[in-house]
């Protein structure tokens, strides 16, 4: 099994109703978890100003980038590749905390969560130069 065909699990994980946990949407899909979601788009426009502050992200343009790997143009600092797997992988864990520890999900508090593993993978890598 791929990453991608684990997409289409997304929204029927740990849910008894088709509705968004975070914004009451009635019908969650992957895409609405990933982009649409309001409070997660929040995430990625914060996000994106930070670390790749030239991309224009919209939502069609970030699922282009995990369905169809068509990537950002990476900042000289950083891969645009860790950016989009920082900003998936924090917004995932506040997502799973909203719901097995009743956290809220806080866009601020995600894109903290976001800016420190970026910060401590980007330290991490020049050790290895």
């Amino acid at each position: 099994m791929t990453w991608l065909n684990s997409l289409d699990a997304i929204p029927s994980l740990c849910r008894a109703s088709p509705e968004c946990r975070l914004c009451g949407h009635s019908n969650q899909t992957p895409e609405h978890f990933l982009v649409e979601c309001p409070l997660v788009w929040q995430v990625w426009t914060m996000a994106m100003h930070m670390w790749i502050p030239h991309w224009r992200a919209q939502p069609s343009t970030i699922l282009r980038a995990f369905y169809a790997l068509a990537l950002p143009p990476s900042p000289p600092h950083i891969d645009s590749y860790h950016v989009l797997d920082g900003v998936l992988a924090a917004v995932w864990k506040a997502y799973w905390h909203t719901i097995f520890d009743d956290v809220p999900f806080v866009p601020a508090n995600v894109v903290v969560s976001v800016n420190k593993s970026l910060q401590f993978f980007f330290q991490s890598s020049h050790l290895l130069d």
